[in-house]
């Protein structure tokens, strides 16, 4: 982690992946502000994701493209179907419910995908400095790779200050800085507990899910 990115702070922080550590560990250093829509895909390299965030995500989630998984053992996702992209080679694990028929699940999915694409756009606009984080622990890029991959990131976004982290250690998380995503995170929190204490009382645990879902949904936290 070079010092020019270390001494500087930032107004939104946004995970490219390679997985959901990743967005985990933004979320457990009070970085995570919102969800994006990169935060809990995986199994795509960084070109993959790159040229998404470039053209907007054409292509993204059709339904045409989606190859259902067969469920490894330990997987994540509980609960889930789990899907391919296989134009993109990104896999959902943590968004499509065994409870519901692929048709009826599809619809809500990429509803949910668009509000997140969308918010990222908004977000990277409304920021007067942004950092996109890559984490591939096993696979770190080289300062070179990472120059390039930021040079994209800048042109996808013109006249933004734009950069890009790629981390080799779960401690490089610590040293970033952004008092705003850390106050928007500690809002998001509150929101999610009053959300567990409305569900709560009077629901199954499927019931609450559905609640605090529908709940997060209205108030833009999905």
């Amino acid at each position: 982690m070079d010092m020019k990115t270390e001494e500087t702070t930032y107004d939104f922080v946004v995970s490219l992946g390679y997985d959901c550590h990743c967005a985990t560990m933004l979320r457990k250093c009070g970085l995570r502000s919102c969800s994006s829509p990169l935060d809990w895909l995986t199994a795509a390299p960084l070109e993959t994701r790159l040229k998404l965030v470039e053209t907007r995500f054409a292509g993204f989630l059709e339904k045409g493209n989606m190859k259902k998984l067969e469920k490894e053992p330990g997987a994540p996702g509980k609960g889930n179907d789990h899907y391919e992209d296989t134009v993109t080679g990104l896999r959902f694990f943590h968004d499509f419910r065994e409870t519901l028929p692929f048709d009826e699940s599809y619809s809500q999915v990429k509803a949910k995908y668009d509000r997140r694409i969308a918010r990222l756009y908004d977000n990277v606009g409304k920021s007067k400095k942004t950092l996109f984080v890559w984490c591939d622990l096993m696979r770190p890029l080289s300062e070179d790779g990472r120059a390039a991959a930021e040079s994209r990131l800048r042109a996808a976004f013109p006249g933004k200050d734009v950069r890009l982290l790629s981390v080799s250690s779960d401690d490089d998380f610590s040293r970033i800085k952004s008092p705003l995503a850390e106050a928007m995170h500690r809002r998001t929190e509150r929101l999610r507990l009053l959300i567990r204490c409305l569900t709560w009382p009077h629901l199954t645990r499927a019931g609450r899910s559905a609640a605090r879902r529908r709940l997060e949904k209205k108030w833009g936290l999905e």
